[in-house]
């Protein structure tokens, strides 16, 4: 698989984290979101939780995308989904352990 294809792979699984974050949040209160910096230790661990989760969601698409398109099989993908959940298990805790512990 050539870097183009991964890259248009990581665009759908993006354009598909938007649209299902725009169908979750009211265009208001998602701007909102956006553009204020988070300041205490609470609101760092949960945009960081947010951006693990937005990660995880893009890496799961395209996980999605390469299997339904034949490029990997089901094994691979099982094995690509298993590597993605323990990358976020591993951030989530690194999380946890900086701003709440």
């Amino acid at each position: 698989m050539g870097a183009e294809q991964r890259l248009s792979r990581l665009r759908t699984g993006l354009e598909a984290l938007q649209r299902r974050r725009q169908r979750a949040e009211p265009a208001g209160q998602q701007a909102v979101h956006d553009s204020v910096a988070p300041q205490s230790d609470t609101e760092m661990y949960r945009s960081g939780i947010q951006r693990a989760d937005a990660e995880l969601e893009g890496q799961l698409a395209a996980i999605r995308a390469a299997a339904d398109a034949g490029e990997i099989t089901v094994r691979q993908a099982a094995d690509k989904r298993i590597a993605a959940m323990e990358y976020h298990l591993t951030e989530c805790r690194r999380l946890r352990e900086r701003y709440v512990s």
